[in-house]
């Protein structure tokens, strides 16, 4: 037997020295994952650590905070300029923080300060290598459009059927249509200028918005926790959070983004959700424009309690028939994803020669049993 035979026995074998876990060569292979549900797609980047999604957070909210800011500057910088010497007020301020169908700036403002998540998001999963982009839209990597239209209907219908509920619910409670009387000595340039910016901005905006809220924090959060109640509900309240109504208003909110959670996370895309909040947001707005309820801007007081009620009953019916929409349309909801899996390289020990015999001697061998005493 050599000495390089590997079938030497265990103890002619060297012994293995133990390895640093940093120093240990490792080999990369490229294996599919588990089939990943929308809020789990981070688990399918290439080379996912738990850290990214939560440095790809503070960036983005850290690139996000810093548009603010600047947006803020200028606008008082505009304001101060037009003012002469002195500072714009808190109040002249809020006429352009706060959107007023009355005042297209304001309206402006707001749509276009939403839109820049969409880059600020982009930025962000490009900078931790978190991509493609197209993985915080859908399991298919884009929009579907073909969903969009689907859903688009279906969401036209329920928010006609939740005002119609309202208002028979206002009138049976008080025997009149308040929210129903326009407000008198509209600017007809300003109410132009700012349906035509709610055409435009709106469906964007809503986009943005879902693209933050059930995209990217849904998929942060699943990204560590793997039922998507944490997701859903983590996203939906962190939705309600950044509106500025009473506690009836944050309800119907998060109420939406509930409703928008779990259709992405059936659906596997944002896409039912996008057309519920562009639908939603256009009617409001709309609303706004007429100055139904007394008011062209947006306000901190909600609807009420009863409100909830036919709120309810259609978003229910919604998620029931967009999700039955998705299934006859034959979409995929999850996805598998190629991952690169880091593996230690096994050591071969070094096997050890055998020693060689010694030369045989010329002196007697002593019989071990001489010299021992006898019986």
């Amino acid at each position: 037997m050599s000495a390089t035979d590997p079938a030497l026995p265990q103890q002619d074998r060297a012994p293995q020295q133990p390895v640093w876990a940093w120093a240990q060569q490792v080999e990369e292979h490229w294996v599919p994952t588990e089939p990943l549900p929308f809020h789990r797609l981070l688990r399918g980047t290439p080379r996912f650590s738990w850290w990214k999604p939560l440095v790809a957070l503070l960036l983005g909210g850290a690139i996000y905070f810093s548009l603010q800011i600047l947006i803020g500057l200028g606008l008082g910088i505009a304001l101060a300029a037009q003012g002469g010497d002195s500072l714009p007020s808190q109040q002249e301020m809020e006429r352009f923080l706060i959107p007023d169908t009355q005042n297209p700036l304001s309206m402006l403002l707001a749509l276009t300060t939403v839109i820049l998540m969409i880059p600020v998001v982009w930025v962000s999963m490009k900078s931790l290598g978190l991509g493609p982009f197209g993985r915080a839209w859908s399991v298919e990597l884009r929009i579907r459009w073909g969903l969009i239209g689907r859903t688009l209907l279906l969401a036209f219908a329920v928010v006609a059927a939740q005002n119609l509920l309202g208002f028979a619910l206002e009138f049976a409670g008080t025997g009149e249509l308040a929210s129903m009387v326009p407000a008198r000595g509209l600017d007809p340039t300003a109410l132009l200028w700012s349906a035509l910016l709610i055409v435009v901005l709106v469906p964007v905006q809503c986009a943005a918005e879902e693209l933050v809220f059930r995209g990217a924090l849904m998929q942060i959060i699943g990204s560590w926790l793997r039922h998507p109640a944490f997701a859903i509900v983590g996203s939906s309240l962190a939705f309600a959070s950044m509106h500025i109504y009473d506690i009836w208003g944050l309800l119907a909110v998060g109420m939406i983004g509930l409703t928008a959670g779990w259709l992405t996370w059936r659906m596997g895309g944002l896409e039912a959700g996008i057309s519920l909040h562009v639908v939603n947001n256009i009617a409001a707005f709309g609303f706004m424009l007429g100055g139904f309820g007394g008011s062209t801007g947006q306000e901190v007081s909600g609807s009420g309690p009863i409100a909830l009620i036919p709120q309810a009953i259609v978003l229910v019916v919604y998620a029931w028939l967009a999700d039955r929409s998705c299934r006859r349309a034959g979409r995929p909801r999850t996805r598998i994803d190629y991952v690169i899996e880091r593996r230690p390289v096994a050591l071969q020990a070094e096997p050890v020669a055998p020693v060689p015999p010694t030369e045989p001697s010329d002196a007697p061998v002593q019989n071990p049993d001489e010299g021992a005493p006898r019986a």
